[in-house]
C-alpha cells in the first residue's frame, strides 16, 4: 500500500507528533520516509528589490530552523526504527513546495500535523495541510496536537465513515488495508441524517443503509479484519465526532467528498469539520480522476 511516506515538518510539537505517526506506518510497511521543511520565501523576500541584508539574515535563520526541524524528525527515526528515510530543505511556498514534491518523489501517503507554528488556537481551515489535502492526489494523514504527548503510537481501532459513494470507498480500500498491517478492529460507520430517529427495518434508507455496511464488511472479513458495523441516525458530523470520542477510536479513514458531489472540494464538508475536531488521526483521501 505504501512505499514512500512523506513527512513535512516545521519543527513545532504538532509536526513532530506526525512524524512519529509517519514513522511509524513506515515501519508497518517497509516504506521509505522523505522528510521535507520548506523555507517560506515570502517570509524574507521582498519581490520589489534584491534581497537586502536583513532579509538575508532572516533567510539564514529560517534555514537553520528548517535545519533543526528535519534533524528532529531523523533523531526520531534514528531511535525508535532502521527505516530508510530522505531528508531534503527547499525553498517557496509551503504547500506549493509539499505538492511538488509528492507528484516528483511519487509519494503516496503524507502525514502532518493539523497545526504548525501558528499555534494549537489556528484552525485548519487555510493552513497548509488543509491546503495540501484539498489538492493532493494522494492520501494525507492530519494529526491533531492532542497526539503532541503521545510517545508510542498504537492502533487498535480504525472507524471508516461511508455513505456508500465511490469517495467512501477509495478511503475504505485503504482502511482496510492499514487495518490488515496493523490487526486493528475496523468499524464501519453508516449515518441516515434523520432528525426522527433510525428508521424501521423495512425503511429504504435503512436497507440501503445495512446493505453499505455490510458490504464493507464483507470485504474486511475476508482479509481476516476484526470489524463491526453501525449504522446512526442524525447529524453525520455530530455522530461521527461523538463516535471517535466514546469509542477510543485510534485512526479514522474518510473520502473528502460524499453523496453531495465530486465537484465539491472539502469546504465546508463533514470530513473538514472531523479534520477540524477529532482527537484521533485523520487520513483524508480525495478522489481523483483515476478512481
Amino acid at each position: 500500500m505504501y512505499d514512500r511516506i512523506l513527512v513535512p515538518t516545521d519543527g513545532s510539537e504538532n509536526a513532530e507528533a506526525a512524524a512519529r505517526y509517519g514513522c511509524w506506518l513506515a515501519d508497518a510497511f517497509d516504506a521509505t520516509v522523505h522528510i521535507l521543511s520548506v523555507v517560506n520565501i515570502s517570509t524574507y523576500t521582498d519581490q520589489l528589490s534584491d534581497i537586502d541584508e536583513v532579509n538575508r539574515e532572516r533567510r539564514t535563520a529560517l534555514e537553520e530552523r528548517a535545519k533543526e526541524a528535519v534533524t528532529g524528525v531523523e533523531e526520531i527515526l534514528d531511535r525508535t526504527s532502521e527505516i530508510p528515510y530522505k531528508s531534503d530543505i527547499e525553498h517557496g511556498t509551503p504547500y506549493e513546495v509539499i505538492l511538488n514534491y509528492v507528484s516528483e518523489n511519487d509519494i503516496e501517503l503524507t502525514v502532518m500535523g493539523s497545526h504548525g507554528r501558528g499555534g494549537l488556537d489556528r484552525l485548519l481551515l487555510g493552513s497548509v495541510t488543509e491546503r495540501v489535502i484539498r489538492m493532493s492526489d494522494v492520501p494525507v494523514m492530519a494529526v491533531p496536537p492532542t497526539r503532541t504527548d503521545q510517545e508510542a503510537v498504537e492502533c487498535d481501532s480504525i472507524l471508516i465513515p461511508t455513505d456508500g459513494s465511490v469517495a467512501a470507498e477509495a478511503a475504505v480500500t485503504r482502511g482496510i488495508a492499514i487495518a490488515d498491517q496493523l490487526e486493528a478492529t475496523v468499524h464501519v460507520l453508516y449515518i441516515i441524517g434523520s432528525g426522527r430517529g433510525l428508521p424501521t427495518v423495512s425503511d429504504p434508507a435503512r436497507t440501503e443503509a445495512e446493505r453499505v455496511v455490510r458490504s464493507v464488511a464483507d470485504k474486511a472479513e475476508q482479509r481476516g479484519i476484526e470489524v463491526q458495523t453501525h449504522v446512526q441516525a442524525g447529524s453525520p458530523y455530530g455522530n461521527i465526532r461523538n463516535f471517535i470520542t466514546n469509542r477510543g477510536i485510534d485512526l479514522v479513514t474518510m473520502g473528502t467528498h460524499g453523496r453531495s458531489g465530486v465537484k465539491r472540494y472539502l469546504l465546508g464538508s463533514v470530513t473538514e469539520k472531523i479534520l477540524r475536531t477529532s482527537d484521533a488521526p485523520v487520513i483524508a483521501v480525495r478522489l481523483t480522476k483515476s478512481e
